[in-house]
């Protein structure tokens, strides 16, 4: 038994600090077509309180982060599944993008429109004078080129993951 001065009191243990649980999702979104445009959005979400925040991987650098929770961390406890968080973040994102002056896709289309009147010109014209034996391949050549234009300029958006990863953050914002 350890011995103890008269008067005064034992050492108390330091309050616990409480912790908060983010899924931080970096998102690649592309605008593409026979042009590309790329963003990052990083987005997380308390595991907590289902909040989401925006540009958090800069938030997270600016932080002195350990790949260990500190002694005596109370983590709060988590609410928001992950399958959910993921969809939260995900349905953020599409808002975000839904936001996005698309006019883009609209000028990507009207070039689209273009090559493709100019190939309909070029193989209608080739296919009328074609041989009949060689039309098939002719015919081939011309559906083979259409899908490439297609696939070249029709506008689309593309969103990929690039990261993901949970921190556990001081819930008061200390560092």
């Amino acid at each position: 038994m350890p011995l103890r001065r008269q008067g005064v009191p034992p050492a108390a243990a330091p309050p616990a600090a409480t912790y908060e649980t983010w899924l931080l999702v970096n998102y690649k979104v592309e605008l593409v077509c026979d042009m590309k445009r790329s963003e990052i959005h990083s987005l997380a979400v308390s595991l907590t309180t289902g909040r989401i925040r925006e540009r958090f991987y800069e938030e997270v650098l600016s932080r002195r982060l350990s790949p260990r929770l500190p002694d005596n961390v109370r983590l709060l406890p988590v609410v928001v599944p992950l399958e959910e968080a993921a969809s939260r973040l995900e349905q953020h994102l599409e808002r975000i993008i839904s936001g996005y002056d698309h006019s883009w896709a609209d000028r990507a289309n009207e070039r689209l429109r273009d090559e493709l009147a100019r190939i309909d010109g070029y193989y209608g014209a080739l296919l009328q004078s074609v041989e009949p034996d060689k039309r098939a391949e002719a015919r081939a050549q011309y559906d083979n080129r259409k899908r490439e234009i297609d696939w070249q300029y029709r506008p689309r958006i593309e969103v990929s993951a690039i990261n993901c990863g949970l921190f556990h953050l001081a819930a008061d914002g200390r560092q």
